[in-house]
């Protein structure tokens, strides 16, 4: 029977809520790039003392970070309270700025919000609204003097801060947070099947967005393995498909051809490597389902029948199921490991942009001194990174450097002159602040009348929410 490992199990189940907890994840704190994050749980933040029938508030504060071994004299001594509703069931988390000298940044939004910038026919509605308060979601970033924050609802009671994943010569993986759930599926990968006698016909297919780092991934999975020699790695999309069987295949006898093993003789006893496995031509589905089945093949112009002893890995960008059939589908995800995307696990960013400088050849003392100002931070953890990942941040990186003029430095204005050559992209929906609402009414104003069914949608959340948030019931 065949069994099927997904990210969501039974590699590894789900965690249990009471194995999690709500957290800040520090950072950036200071002028540059930390040398290590930290975690900071909701529950170790004092209390605040309770109000009749009022949930519990926690404070943060400068001194909050000292336990932390960090520093910042921007952060008041009481910055802001952070607060939960709810039941087991699902909460909402609030927080709300103390009047500190710098305010509290919310998703690039400041608190207190001024009803001055709100728009006119609206101002009337603030009053009695708190203009110091907004709501955080899972993966809201904030912003208090030079340091930054991140929120994370349920994170692992016993998530720690990782060190790179996977390394070949010059290139990691890099997270110290956000791959913790595929951490444990490859321990579980490794323990069932490392030295096993079932590697040679063993399927494994990577899921990832462009940029993800797939191809380093597969080089660490056949390495933990034992079977990272020999390692043959093709893009399926540039090889002709005239040519696609041939070369996977290899050559017999064949007119005005040499005779060739093909990549998967070459990976006999090893590991072959296909990228972009969505896009294999249906011609050449057929065969790759036999050869995957049984590890049989016939090289093109033989009559042979020959057996790989063939760990086979695949890759992906898209959802299989648009693009082959089921039978093939089947035996590609009969594992299936998966790479989040950048924007599910912003927390990574400041440890992917020192490895990436690593790599540009700066030394690690370079790197952990260099200016890095706090809103160039804080708007790389707010850029969605859709179209790229990690390829696109470092390809970012390398834009930084040269618009700086090759000084070593990162500064926000550089990042300001970039994003005005490009189109704006949307801000993801981690937070609820009143200039998102705001901004949401007027992106959705049809005429004189505001569209609260649509603003609403927007938000994630429903119009009668919206509504009495600005007091409009």
């Amino acid at each position: 029977m065949t069994k099927t490992t997904t990210a969501e199990g039974p590699a590894s189940a789900p965690r249990a809520r009471q194995d999690t907890h709500p957290v800040f994840l520090v950072v950036h704190c200071g002028k540059g790039l930390l040398p290590r994050p930290a975690v900071l749980p909701l529950a170790q933040l004092p209390a605040e003392p309770l109000e009749r029938n009022q949930p519990l508030r926690h404070l943060f504060g400068r001194n909050a970070l000292l336990p932390l071994g960090l520093t910042d004299s921007g952060i008041s001594q009481r910055h802001f309270t952070v607060w939960r509703r709810g039941d087991q069931h699902g909460s909402q988390v609030f927080v709300e700025d103390l009047g500190s000298k710098n305010g509290t940044h919310v998703d690039g939004d400041q608190l207190p919000f001024d009803p001055k910038d709100a728009p006119g026919d609206l101002q009337k509605d603030l009053q009695g609204v708190a203009t110091n308060q907004a709501e955080i979601r899972d993966g809201a970033v904030l912003r208090c003097g030079k340091t930054i924050l991140i929120f994370r609802q349920h994170f692992p009671k016993d998530g720690v801060v990782e060190g790179p994943l996977a390394g070949v010569p010059g290139e990691t993986l890099v997270s110290p947070f956000g791959l913790g759930r595929l951490r444990r599926e490859l321990k579980v990968l490794e323990r069932d099947y490392r030295g096993s006698s079932r590697l040679g016909r063993l399927n494994i297919l990577l899921q990832a967005e462009t940029g993800c780092g797939k191809e380093l991934l597969a080089s660490h999975v056949a390495e933990r393995l034992g079977r990272s020699s020999p390692f043959r790695a093709v893009n399926v999309t540039t090889i002709p498909v005239t040519l696609l069987s041939s070369e996977l295949f290899g050559i017999e006898s064949l007119q005005g051809a040499q005779r060739s093993p093909g990549l998967v003789g070459v990976s006999n006893k090893g590991t072959l490597f296909l990228d972009e496995i969505h896009l294999l031509d249906p011609s050449v589905q057929r065969q790759l389902l036999r050869f995957l089945e049984s590890r049989d093949y016939q090289r093109i112009g033989g009559t042979d029948t020959l057996v790989a002893d063939v760990l086979v890995l695949t890759a992906t960008s898209q959802d299989l199921k648009q693009f082959v059939g089921d039978d093939l589908r089947s035996r590609l995800e009969y594992i299936k490991l998966e790479i989040p995307p950048l924007r599910d696990r912003t927390e990574d960013i400041p440890e992917l942009c020192k490895e990436f400088l690593l790599r540009r050849g700066m030394s690690t003392e370079q790197v952990e001194n260099l200016p890095v100002e706090v809103e160039l931070m804080e708007a790389l953890l707010l850029h969605p990174w859709a179209s790229g990942n990690a390829r696109e941040l470092r390809n970012t990186l390398d834009k930084l450097l040269r618009v700086a003029g090759g000084s070593p430095e990162l500064r926000y204005w550089a990042w300001k002159q970039l994003r005005s050559e490009e189109a704006p992209r949307p801000t993801l929906p981690r937070s609820l602040t009143l200039q998102r609402i705001f901004r949401a009414l007027q992106e959705t104003k049809q005429g004189r009348s505001y569209n609260f069914s649509e603003a609403a949608r927007l938000l994630s959340m429903d119009d009668s929410t919206l509504k009495r948030r600005i007091g409009r019931l």
